[in-house]
């Protein structure tokens, strides 16, 4: 769960980043660099909504298999 969340995140930062970035180093320096995108970044940030959607579901099955667990202990006749 941790894994597919960290995934999630890490996807989401790169599809809410620009195409095409600016990037300025200082105040007195007159070189721009500029940052461009080797993805496409909307589909970037589908594919993080999918995965943060299938680490939630997965999360719900495993807190319901938790929850319905059931444990046998042989002695419990002895005390009713």
């Amino acid at each position: 769960m941790k894994q597919l969340r960290a995934e999630a995140e890490m996807l989401q930062e790169f599809g809410n980043s620009q195409q095409v970035e600016r990037i300025a180093r200082g105040a007195f320096d007159a070189n721009v660099v500029y940052k461009k995108a080797l993805f496409d970044p909307p589909a970037v940030k589908k594919q993080a909504e999918k995965t943060e959607k299938e680490a939630n579901r997965l999360s719900i099955l495993i807190d319901k298999a938790n929850f319905n667990a059931a444990v046998d202990l042989d002695f419990v006749e002895e005390y009713q």
